[in-house]
């Protein structure tokens, strides 16, 4: 083994084990919707820029975490999304919104006691990921089966453990770098990941064709 691949692997193997204390002692950086918080409604009867919502949730939250989506069918209403949302700050954001809105017509103003704060419980990791374990135990069978049989001649078995090792360790890469920067983690990282084990896994098996095909290079040269 050449130095730089012993560079190479060895810095992999630093890369996973700090990913791996990283979740251990933080945890992954879960996204804000997926966490357990608070969320409250405000429903619009004027047309609404989220911009400059988003300028009155920074006043009331500060640098605190939170979220903000248009909501209803017609989009005349926002959600707002935070860890905790306090009796004041409910409070705030609603008589900051209707004094930018309804300053002039304070007869439409929303009324704070129609505005609820409401608590929502945390996504199980376990929960998002279990949709995809199917798919992907079919997947990897199909392709255990066909690499057992496609590359029996030039040890098919050996071959196999290395495409799973790969898969194994493409993932574990991907995840120790989502968990040391800290990426907030969210769904769809689940087909980032899939995505790129499926094109490591192809680039595999083009890699077994060719040893497959210089195999039998090698032994018509015999003959």
């Amino acid at each position: 083994m050449k130095t730089y691949q012993k560079l190479i692997y060895l810095g992999i193997a630093l890369l996973i084990i700090a990913g791996v204390v990283v979740v251990l002692f933080k945890g992954f950086n879960v996204d804000l919707m997926l966490k357990q918080h608070e969320e409250l409604v405000y429903t619009f009867k004027v047309d609404f820029n989220l911009q400059d919502v988003n300028k009155v949730c920074k006043d009331v939250f500060k640098d605190k975490e939170y979220r903000l989506l248009e909501y209803e069918l017609f989009n005349d209403a926002v959600l707002i999304c935070s860890e905790s949302i306090t009796e004041e700050e409910k409070e705030s954001l609603v008589n900051n919104l209707n004094d930018y809105y309804y300053k002039d017509n304070v007869e439409q103003a929303l009324d704070i006691e129609k505005v609820t704060v409401n608590s929502i419980p945390n996504v199980r990791i376990k929960d998002w990921i279990k949709p995809y374990i199917l798919p992907i135990s079919i997947t990897y069978a199909v392709i255990a089966i066909y690499t057992l049989v496609r590359f029996r001649k030039i040890g098919s078995l050996k071959l196999l453990l290395e495409l799973l090792l790969y898969v194994v360790v493409v993932t574990a890469i991907i995840l120790s770098i989502i968990a040391i920067v800290r990426l907030p983690l969210k769904p769809y990282y689940i087909t980032i990941i899939m995505v790129c084990s499926m094109i490591m896994t192809s680039c595999e098996l083009l890699i077994f064709e060719k040893r497959l095909a210089d195999s039998g290079s090698k032994k018509k040269s015999k003959k």
